[in-house]
């Protein structure tokens, strides 16, 4: 409990849009804590397991436009025979 008051001193933006409730405030103090407190340990987290884990860094996998593209959901082209 100490380290996440601590956070919400040292991060007073973060703090007050997680009172607001924001959803990417809450994952991002969710992510520090875990981290201990550490930034660039955030940006390096390798838990896949964690159901946070891609959205740790304000994203939430690919977009809705690279997800529904025709090259996404088109067949590779095969070579003439």
């Amino acid at each position: 409990m100490r380290l996440i008051t601590e956070l919400l001193e040292k991060y007073p933006g973060l703090a007050k849009s997680h009172l607001r409730g924001s959803r990417g405030a809450s994952i991002r103090l969710f992510c520090l804590e875990c981290c201990g407190g550490i930034q660039s340990e955030v940006r390096a987290c390798t838990d896949l397991k964690c159901t946070l884990w891609r959205y740790r860094m304000g994203g939430g996998g690919p977009s809705r436009a690279t997800a529904e593209s025709p090259a996404a959901t088109s067949p590779t082209p095969q070579p003439p025979k």
